[in-house]
């Protein structure tokens, strides 16, 4: 009778949802030909009962029933299981078995043989150790332990403060039955109350407790065991058997689970090494097109690129370990609904981190939500049912400018063409502040359309050993730049020609006298004067600059595409113009601190003149808004 051989030991569970599949597998590092059973959860790790080889058990006249508790770990998930230590009180001659952690007062329940006699199997009985931090406390018995009878198998419903426990004191209705004990208000116990609606005369042994459900084991079918569920609901009066994969056409032991997801079997079904060995079992939720979602590595607007990302789950498993491609984008793991979980990017210097976000994009790439890293590259999320996901707008820069300086670069080893792409390139103050983030295109050149107006900038790239160099273009200027240990630095403006003024953000900036910006997104319809309202809202933040620095003026000048006679194009650039300094003046900057002039199309910004065929976008980068910053002494 394998409940007898096995007398010392235990399980849990969940409900089982019979539309997702459930897969079985032995776990790899910790069976061997001897028996191994999964007893409890410790933490992240686990306790192992395995049958002894030390002592008196290797006399052959004795049943095989004497179990040493170890101590067990994980690898990167539960799949995998390396026995760790002996735990210290679980010698081999006391047949230590099932066990149960509580982690709300950091005790260990087990059953023991501690009056084990060569010969003679002594009765079972429950006790509990306490985890002092560093060493554990004399063990405590149970009030109900007796000497006539087995008392083993314990196992807590923490919430509903009960212990179940096998027993085959009087009472029951025949073999071990289950039982349990309520706690009372003064710590003790109740008197043991047996469960008539799951016991039989056969033997139910190893209950477990999970999700307001029972889980034991009975031979009321035959002799094997099988693993049966009651549930709470239904006040222990009825039970059903479990189908495969968690039943076999072998006996199966114990089920603890981890999660609704996964758990441990102890079995002698096909696929063991030893009489009895631990598998995992684990649900698989086929994941519909419509519910992937993408996780996007994002700094600044900027994606980026070859970015290490691990998540992990409740259990601290490593559910996930890729790296971002070239859109900063990578595919999310199977995640489940209400449950919490752990991001973690690495490989990024600590300004970029900072500043950077991790979006989620739901199958037609809509930001669904989006998370700040900490200072370390973790954030840690719960992730919603799809029902409660929805379109969220993306996040706003409050700090920019309309006062903004495009910069471009090119990084080279030997000489210009010599680097290729996908070199990260970021962009920092004086201070070490994070100003922007940028990644080579073919030929080591690289495009900052925005940065904020600085007299100098470090460049930092990766320290790889090599000895680079950097050509930075500023306007009609090209300075070439050596790169030391991934670090260059850049002077833009020298000590004589710097003006200091603040932006709308009260944020100093260093400019030349008479140095042009283009206002960001001022761009008009074809043929159209009218100023669009993001339009008016660059123009009072310019407002505000002009408030916040009045010994400074602006020339304000509007510029059209190539399309349209040349004439007309001129004329339409001057009403533009107007159109910019008179919403400017209504909301009360002085008409004095504002000239305004139209150029039409003979400053074009690209090649589409007269003529040539380019796209809607191209042209558009031609009707344009241009301020050019005046210095005025004697304000």
């Amino acid at each position: 009778m394998k409940w007898l051989l096995f007398i010392a030991f235990l399980i849990p569970f969940c409900s089982i949802a019979q539309e997702d599949e459930w897969k079985v597998k032995r776990c790899e590092g910790i069976n061997t030909s001897r028996s191994e059973i999964l007893v409890t959860m410790m933490g992240e790790n686990v306790v192992i009962a395995q049958r002894s080889k030390i002592g008196f058990i290797n006399d052959v006249s004795l049943p095989d029933t004497s179990y040493t508790l170890f101590m067990a770990q994980r690898g990167s998930t539960y799949d995998s299981l390396e026995m760790v230590e002996m735990l210290p009180f679980s010698i081999g001659r006391y047949d230590d078995g099932s066990a149960f952690f509580h982690p709300g007062d950091a005790a260990l329940w087990i059953s023991s043989a501690n009056n084990y006699r060569k010969g003679s199997l002594g009765t079972l009985k429950i006790y509990r150790y306490f985890w002092y931090g560093d060493s554990w406390s004399k063990p405590r018995p149970f009030d109900f332990n007796n000497p006539d009878y087995h008392m083993t198998h314990p196992w807590m419903d923490m919430d509903n403060k009960r212990i179940f426990f096998s027993s085959d004191m009087p009472g029951g209705q025949g073999g071990m039955d289950i039982w349990f004990c309520n706690m009372l208000a003064n710590g003790s116990w109740s008197d043991p109350i047996p469960m008539p609606g799951i016991n039989t005369e056969g033997n139910e042994i190893f209950p477990t407790y999970f999700n307001d459900a029972l889980y034991f084991s009975s031979d009321r079918e035959g002799g094997q065991l099988d693993i049966y569920r009651s549930a709470r609901i239904t006040q222990w009066e009825s039970c059903e058997k479990l189908p495969e994969p968690w039943n076999s056409p072998k006996d199966d032991l114990q089920l603890v689970m981890i999660d609704e997801f996964k758990g441990f079997i102890t079995s002698s079904r096909q696929g063991a090494l030893g009489s009895d060995d631990i598998f995992i079992i684990q649900r698989e939720v086929p994941v519909t097109e419509e519910e992937k979602i993408i996780g996007l590595l994002e700094c600044m607007g900027q994606p980026l690129r070859d970015i290490q990302v691990q998540m992990w789950n409740e259990r601290n498993e490593i559910i996930l370990n890729v790296k971002t491609d070239t859109l900063g984008r990578f595919d999310l793991a199977q995640m489940d609904p209400m449950k919490n979980y752990r991001v973690k990017v690495t490989g990024l210097p600590p300004q970029v981190v900072q500043k950077s976000y991790v979006h989620f994009l739901d199958s037609q790439f809509n930001r669904i939500r989006s998370f700040k890293l900490n200072i370390d590259g973790t954030f840690e999320f719960q992730f919603l049912p799809s029902d409660q996901l929805v379109s969220i707008e993306k996040l706003s820069n409050q700090d920019r400018s309309v006062l903004h300086i495009p910069l471009d670069g090119q990084v080279f080893q030997y000489t210009p063409g010599d680097i290729g792409e996908n070199e990260a390139v970021y962009v920092l103050d004086d201070d070490g502040e994070l100003l922007a983030v940028s990644y080579t295109s073919q030929n080591g050149r690289f495009h900052i359309p925005e940065l904020r107006p600085l007299s100098a900038y470090t460049f930092k790239m990766k320290e790889d050993g090599r000895d680079l160099n950097l050509i930075i273009t500023d306007g009609q200027n090209e300075t070439v730049i050596p790169v030391n240990d991934g670090e260059a630095h850049y002077q833009r403006l020298n000590d004589d020609e710097l003006v200091r003024i603040v932006d709308e953000n009260n944020k100093p900036i260093f400019i030349r006298d008479d140095e042009v910006f283009i206002i960001r997104d001022i761009y008009y319809r074809f043929d159209s004067i009218n100023l669009n309202p993001f339009a008016k809202d660059q123009l009072t933040q310019l407002s505000r600059i002009l408030s916040a620095n009045p010994q400074i003026s602006i020339e304000l000048s509007s510029h059209t595409d190539s399309r349209g006679r040349a004439e007309y194009n001129q004329a339409l650039s001057e009403k533009r113009a107007s159109s910019a300094r008179n919403f400017l003046i209504a909301i009360g900057v002085d008409p004095k601190r504002i000239e305004a002039f139209g150029f039409g199309e003979s400053k074009l910004t690209n090649h589409c003149s007269d003529d040539v065929e380019c796209s809607e976008q191209e042209h558009a980068l031609n009707r344009r808004s241009e301020i050019k910053i005046k210095v005025n002494p004697a304000r």
